[in-house]
């Protein structure tokens, strides 16, 4: 009974009792085989793989918080697009080319750090806990026994029954 409530429980603040209209879907595969290689040019590879998708459960204050750190990610990213757009073609004439290199990597190294920062003051504020899907127990077990996070194995190729 106790295994039972605990899995109930939101796996991202561990007080709230978690919803199935809120849960995230972990989409997991395992690769059974390949053939071929992506080596040598012209050469066909064939992969064989099980899928399975693992729900996380979460609740309502946690999907509220999960969706405006999207919606902040997508702010700094158009933010620094932008940047990087102004640095790199605005300023075209008037900037000598190493400026132009300097202005763009500095862009893109503050804007990974403003998001990091701005994502752990909403969850110090909002309470969620920083427990990250791959250490939900049966995630970590499938881990464990082989399996990899995404649809399909990188390099899939063509299935075997697609001859």
């Amino acid at each position: 009974m106790e295994n039972n409530q605990k899995s109930k429980l939101c796996w991202y603040c561990e007080k709230n009792n978690a919803k199935d209209e809120y849960a995230v879907q972990y989409d997991m595969h395992k690769l059974v085989k390949r053939k071929g290689s992506y080596a040598v040019f012209g050469r066909l590879v064939k992969t064989e793989y099980l899928t399975k998708s693992i729900n996380i459960p979460r609740c309502k204050h946690c999907a509220k918080i999960h969706s405006k750190l999207v919606s902040i990610s997508l702010i700094i990213y158009l933010i620094c697009c932008s940047l990087f757009i102004w640095q790199v073609i605005i300023l075209n004439e008037t900037n000598a080319t190493d400026q132009k290199i300097i202005g763009s990597i500095m862009v893109l190294v503050f804007g990974s750090p403003v998001f990091l920062l701005i994502s752990w003051i909403i969850n110090k504020i909002s309470g969620v806990k920083e427990n990250i899907d791959e250490n939900f127990p049966p995630v970590a077990k499938l881990l464990i026994d082989g399996w990899e996070g995404g649809t399909t194995p990188y390099l899939k190729g063509n299935d075997y029954n697609s001859e």
